[in-house]
C-alpha cells in the first residue's frame, strides 16, 4: 500500500520531455535529456536550498522520444516538489514569454540549461521541430523565443570603472586569460578577464579571497557579468590574521 501511495505521489509530479520530428539524431536527444536534467536540478536546488533534496529518476518510453523525470525525495519535504515543479514550469513559460527579467529561482546554470534544450528547435522539414515538457498543470512547448530571452539577459546593459569581491577560482587560458570569481555569499559567478603580466600573482591567488578592478560590465538585471581586471588584490585568510593577543601585544609595546 504503502509502494503503490509513493508510485502515484511521483506520477502526480512527473515532468516529460517529448521530442518531435522526422528524424532526431541521438546526440540532439542525449542534449535534451541532459539539458532538463540540469534545469530540474538546479531550480529544486535553489528552491530547497539545499543540494540533491531529491533524486529524479529518468525513464524512456520504450520505441519513443519521450522521457519521463520523476522525483523521489531523499531529504525534501513533500510539499517542497511540487513547489519545485511549479517553478520551473513558470520560469519556462516566463523566457518563451519573452520577459527579460530573471525567472525564480532560475539561476545562471538554469538559464543555460533552458536555453540549451530550448536551442534543439530546428527548422527544417527534416530536423527536430518541436520540443515540449509537460508539467502536471501546464504543457509548455519551447521555441527560439526563450532563447533571444535568455541571450538579451546576458547583454552587457551598462559598463563602469569599479571592483567585484569574491574567492578566485576556475582559472583558464584558453583564448583569453581569464578567472572566475564566485561572490561569498550569493555564489555568483563573475568572469574576470586579466593580462598576461598579471597571470603569476593570480596564480598564486587561486581559491583566495580576492578584490578585482577595472571596466565592470553589468548585466540588465544588474548583477555584474564580466569585468576586464587591471588590477587586484588578495585578502589575508583567517590564518594570516593577528590573533587577539598579537593585537594585545601590539598596544603593550606602544
Amino acid at each position: 500500500m504503502e509502494q503503490k501511495e509513493m508510485d502515484i505521489n511521483r506520477s502526480q509530479n512527473r515532468i516529460t520531455l517529448t521530442l518531435e520530428g522526422p528524424k532526431i539524431p541521438g546526440t540532439q536527444f542525449v542534449t535534451g535529456i541532459n539539458a532538463l536534467f540540469k534545469l530540474i536540478n538546479a531550480v529544486s536546488d535553489e528552491v530547497m536550498d539545499t543540494r540533491k533534496a531529491v533524486d529524479w529518476v529518468v525513464s524512456v518510453e520504450p520505441g519513443s522520444v519521450v522521457v519521463h523525470f520523476d522525483p523521489e525525495p531523499e531529504t525534501a519535504h513533500k510539499d517542497d516538489v511540487p513547489k519545485a515543479i511549479k517553478f520551473i514550469s513558470d520560469g519556462l513559460a516566463h523566457l518563451e514569454d519573452g520577459r527579460e527579467d530573471r525567472p525564480s529561482y532560475f539561476n545562471d546554470d538554469a538559464l543555460r540549461s533552458a536555453k540549451s534544450l530550448a536551442n534543439l528547435v530546428k527548422v527544417g522539414h527534416d530536423e527536430l521541430n518541436r520540443v515540449r515538457v509537460d508539467f502536471p498543470e501546464r504543457r509548455q512547448t519551447l521555441s527560439k523565443r526563450a532563447v533571444a530571452t535568455v541571450d538579451a539577459m546576458y547583454q552587457v546593459h551598462r559598463a563602469t570603472l569599479g571592483s567585484v569581491e569574491g574567492y578566485l577560482q576556475a582559472i583558464t587560458s584558453r583564448g583569453k586569460y581569464k578567472f572566475r570569481i564566485y561572490d561569498r555569499l550569493t555564489d555568483h559567478p563573475v568572469i574576470c578577464f586579466f593580462p598576461n603580466e598579471l597571470k603569476q600573482e593570480v596564480l598564486k591567488a587561486f581559491d583566495k579571497r580576492v578584490q578585482a578592478y577595472g571596466m565592470v560590465n553589468y548585466r540588465k538585471e544588474g548583477k555584474p557579468s564580466s569585468i576586464t581586471v587591471e588590477d587586484f588584490k588578495v585578502f589575508a585568510s583567517s590564518d594570516e590574521l593577528p590573533s587577539f593577543s598579537d593585537i594585545i601585544g601590539i598596544y603593550k609595546n606602544l
